[in-house]
């Protein structure tokens, strides 16, 4: 495990006490839980795979609909 030490205006600081009192959890349980909730990146993704990444562009004579079906030009037409 590992120790944080964070530094919080008072302000702040307040506003975490009350939501942890409101809570009935300590403070640092209420952190973990929060942190807990923060969805895990997929770390096997290769961004050089995405379509967008890979997207190479239009010259000028782009489609007039690219803004309204982006999805289609980079994922390709829905089965």
């Amino acid at each position: 495990m590992t120790k944080i030490t964070l530094e919080l205006p008072d302000a702040e600081y307040k506003r975490l006490q009350k939501q942890a009192q409101c809570a009935v959890k300590q403070i640092t349980t209420l952190i973990c839980e929060w942190i807990a909730q923060v969805p895990k990146t997929d770390e096997s993704v290769n961004i050089k795979q995405d379509p967008l990444y890979l997207f190479e562009g239009f010259d000028s004579a782009a489609p007039t609909d690219l803004s309204i079906n982006v999805d289609k030009y980079l994922y390709g037409e829905k089965a």
